[in-house]
């Protein structure tokens, strides 16, 4: 039940067009000004949700102090997080990821079926 409600809730906000695809989200020096250069570079939102397939260590310093911004790997991100922010990020290691999760739900409810 749970893939499925994850399911739903990432098309739905694919469909209303809260969701952006960048190459890749890595901040070059731990600082959170270079960081907040980098997400408003992307979109004006407020609340983001910043999905990758990994977070090298200056992007996870850089973003710590950054409070209506999150970071979340696209094995760890959850339907919690895909409905609480204006705009969600994704990188494009991060959308294999995605669409495995997805995939794998689609799977699991025919067997049940």
């Amino acid at each position: 039940m749970r893939r499925l409600a994850f399911q739903k809730a990432l098309s739905e906000r694919i469909n209303a067009g809260d969701v952006l695809t960048i190459g890749e989200f890595a901040v070059k020096e731990a600082k959170t000004k270079a960081f907040v250069q980098l997400v408003k570079k992307q979109t004006d939102a407020r609340r983001i949700l910043i999905v990758s397939d990994q977070f090298d260590e200056n992007t996870y310093r850089s973003a710590h102090n950054v409070k209506p911004v999150k970071l979340a790997t696209a094995s760890d991100v959850n339907t919690e997080q895909l409905l609480a922010f204006e705009k969600i990020l994704v990188t494009d290691g991060a959308l294999a990821k995605l669409a495995e999760r997805t995939s794998a739900s689609g799977k699991a409810t025919a067997r049940q079926e």
